[in-house]
């Protein structure tokens, strides 16, 4: 995202039109992973330790997506002028929250507050 970022500031590659492309689908890329390691994160901390076995705490976006449902439909959808949904999946096992509906709920809110911000 950070080569790309430069190649539109600079005008580097002879023209804007592909390192915006490409700008936009690693923002993109970048979203999707801090949007699911904040549910990642929030379920760890609501005592669901599976978490951490299934490697949903890392930022690598092929740990907890499906290389062509979760990135290229998506990349399609954003290439074709659309938003790039679905994206990846922290399967969360619910029956080891513990706290109740609240702590569900700060779990299914982490992601889009992570993208708030």
């Amino acid at each position: 995202m950070a080569v790309s970022g430069w190649a539109v500031w600079t005008e580097a590659a002879g023209g804007t039109g592909f390192a915006v492309f490409l700008f936009v689908v690693s923002g993109w890329v970048v979203s999707l992973c801090l949007h699911e390691y904040a549910h990642a994160r929030a379920a760890l901390h609501s005592d669901d330790l599976s978490i951490g076995a299934k490697g949903y705490l890392t930022l690598n976006p092929l740990r907890y997506t499906h290389p062509l449902l979760s990135i290229g439909l998506p990349l399609l959808f954003v290439v074709l002028g659309g938003i790039g949904l679905p994206g990846g999946a922290v399967f969360i096992e619910q029956h080891r929250i513990r706290g109740g509906r609240w702590r569900h709920s700060m779990i299914s809110a982490a992601g889009p507050l992570t993208n708030a911000l």
